[in-house]
């Protein structure tokens, strides 16, 4: 649109200066000693407007001509500043494509131009510590550092490979250097829980597992595991501590105790501290949410004095649970401990019916051994072997 308006107007001038030059009558004299020269205005006028574009035009041309060497370097610099930028392109994809060599290559040349420098060192760094060559990945790492703003990335960096070489505690420090700075996205969180699994601060691992979990960012399985790992390990750390126990056990969120793992885990640690009692009440708890054979053998093999009222929650879920081979089982070594030896055997030979393992034959070998049946026992005790 701009170039029609200019194209108008330039048409409506040159029509008005056609008109004032058709009309035009006067002369021009130009006097050079000794000589005259007379001209037409309109000659004149041509003539001053010819000079005006020809001088124009050479000074452009002149402008051009000593602009021409900064241009020329401009565009070289262009040149390289693609050529470098296509480079760590490839670089970034040799990478994905675990060609290390390839992308360290690729890198060094893209690492030739200030504007791609740092990441391209950081990429060669990567590509170096995958290789195993730890001075060269060293030498990537000091050249990123040269650039402005590639801290953090660094220390990320650094986190990985020290991960990756088993060094959490280098990984730790890293990581806490990136937090310091006031990053706190879900890479570092992710890199300090590994780390914090490794030196094994389980404190630390169930916050970060909480945290990546409440912002989706690890799997619920995987964050279910990880805090069961956490909690077995806290609880084997408090063996014989009857005070730890029951801290730490009030400190498990609701949610975290309906997982069976590690309601197992508080389950031995009370027994372990001699309170059988919390130790049935956490085992009850969690098989009304969960129905686990190692919960229920945990049940069987638990500390108190009587085991009366065992027996009685056991037959309780058998109505409920009529198949079960391992609760059967269950009420066997119950019903042996309290010398119930018919209930005991009845329980353990209903059990085969659904589940022949190797260990109820072994009880019944037992209780026959008890009984004074020694051919039951062996036939028991061979069958245990055989399965």
């Amino acid at each position: 649109m701009k170039r029609v308006i200019w194209f108008l107007f330039i048409a409506v001038v040159a029509a008005l200066l056609a008109i004032a030059a058709r009309r035009a009558e006067g002369n021009v004299a130009i006097l050079i000693p000794p000589y005259r020269i007379d001209l037409s205005l309109n000659a004149a006028v041509l003539i001053l407007l010819g000079t005006f574009i020809a001088g124009y035009v050479l000074l452009g041309v002149a402008n051009a001509a000593r602009r021409l060497p900064e241009q020329a370097r401009a565009y070289r610099a262009r040149r390289r500043l693609e050529g470098a930028s296509a480079s760590l392109a490839a670089a970034v994809r040799a990478m994905v494509e675990g060609r290390w060599s390839r992308a360290v290559t690729l890198a060094a040349s893209a690492a030739e131009q200030p504007e791609t420098a740092g990441a391209a060192s950081l990429i060669a760094a990567r590509a170096s510590a995958q290789l195993g060559e730890t001075e060269r990945t060293a030498k990537w790492i000091a050249r990123a550092g040269e650039t402005q703003d590639m801290q953090a990335a660094i220390d990320v960096l650094q986190a990985e490979i020290a991960l990756e070489a088993r060094e959490p505690h280098k990984a730790l420090e890293a990581i806490e250097r990136v937090q310091a700075r006031g990053a706190r996205h879900v890479h570092t969180l992710r890199l300090k829980l590994k780390a914090a699994v490794a030196l094994q601060h389980w404190e630390d691992v169930l916050r970060l597992a909480r945290q990546l979990e409440k912002h989706k960012a690890l799997h619920p399985l995987a964050a279910a595991k990880t805090k069961s790992d956490a909690y077995e390990a806290l609880f084997q750390r408090l063996q014989g501590d009857a005070y730890g126990v029951n801290a730490l056990w009030q400190q498990v969120p609701a949610a975290e105790r309906k997982d069976p793992a590690v309601a197992l885990a508080a389950a031995q640690a009370f027994d372990a501290a001699d309170l059988g009692l919390q130790s049935r009440m956490v085992l009850e708890a969690a098989l009304a949410q969960h129905w686990d054979e190692r919960l229920i053998a945990a049940y069987a093999q638990g500390h108190e004095n009587s085991m009366a009222a065992r027996i009685a929650q056991a037959e309780a879920w058998l109505e409920r649970h009529s198949t079960d081979g391992a609760l059967l089982v269950a009420l066997g070594r119950l019903c042996l401990r309290e010398q119930l030896w018919g209930k005991a055997r009845q329980y353990l030979e209903r059990s085969l019916a659904y589940r022949n393992a190797p260990e109820t034959h072994a009880l019944l070998g037992e209780l026959a051994e008890q009984s004074g049946d020694r051919d039951a026992a062996f036939t028991h005790f061979q069958r245990a072997a055989k399965v």
